[in-house]
């Protein structure tokens, strides 16, 4: 399956994950660990939501596992127009926030 092929196949798991009104609007992967992890953002109007899912689309629940993936994604992997960018790197910088609270003693975010 090309890389291309396992992006659609993200896109169409993630969105059996979004509640009501989402809707899949970019995606990206990496793979820490040696495990490929599919970042997918969802929107619904002006907010945006954010899920990981694995190859066979489950969702991931390991924090630091998508934790990773987000840090070693480059923005030249998002798949959505470049006037959304902006407003999906701040979202993933609350999405991580989120995921590592401020006080957990991890280095800051290098976004």
């Amino acid at each position: 399956m090309t890389l291309e092929e396992e992006l659609e196949t993200a896109v169409t798991a993630a969105g059996r994950h979004a509640r009501p009104g989402e809707q899949p609007v970019a995606v990206m992967a990496a793979e820490p660990a040696g495990t490929r992890v599919f970042v997918v953002a969802l929107a619904a109007g002006e907010d945006l939501g954010f899920v990981a899912v694995d190859r066979a689309g489950t969702a991931v629940a390991d924090r630091r596992l998508v934790k990773d993936a987000v840090y070693k994604s480059e923005a030249r992997q998002l798949q959505l127009p470049v006037r959304k960018a902006a407003e999906l790197v701040d979202g993933l910088i609350l999405f991580l926030q989120q995921l590592i609270p401020p006080d957990s003693g991890e280095p800051e975010s290098p976004l």
